[in-house]
């Protein structure tokens, strides 16, 4: 039998990214780089979220969730990340994008996707 692995730390990790994401996207505009770059913005917020992802997906396997509790907690993700953008309506400088927020649940989708995919790969039988 394979031993079971804490769920404590990725636990921690996801609750302090999550955190993080929340605190910088409340700084003021004038608080943040400029970024000059067509793209490089959304690919920020594609990476950010898949990072999170990654983390909660992993939380969330090693407390046992099946992958109908999985999916969701991840719709919940989909929608903390709108509320985030949303939220950006009310700080000085900042606005709200929908391409932000596709740019956020396509991060979430690609790390559900990319764990699911290798996770079950690894189950498969050998031929």
């Amino acid at each position: 039998m394979k031993p079971v692995k804490s769920a404590r730390l990725p636990m921690l990790l996801t609750i302090i990214w999550w955190v993080a994401i929340w605190v910088v996207s409340s700084l003021p505009a004038d608080e943040l780089p400029t970024v000059d770059e067509v793209g490089v913005d959304k690919l920020a917020h594609v990476g950010v979220y898949f990072i999170l992802g990654i983390l909660l997906d992993t939380w969330l396997r090693r407390k046992g969730l099946t992958l109908k509790q999985r999916l969701g907690v991840f719709a919940l993700a989909v929608i903390s990340a709108f509320a985030d953008e949303y939220h950006q309506h009310f700080i000085p400088g900042r606005s709200v994008s929908i391409w932000d927020f596709v740019a956020n649940a396509s991060g979430l989708v690609l790390a559900w996707l990319w764990r699911f995919i290798r996770h079950d790969k690894s189950k498969r039988p050998q031929h």
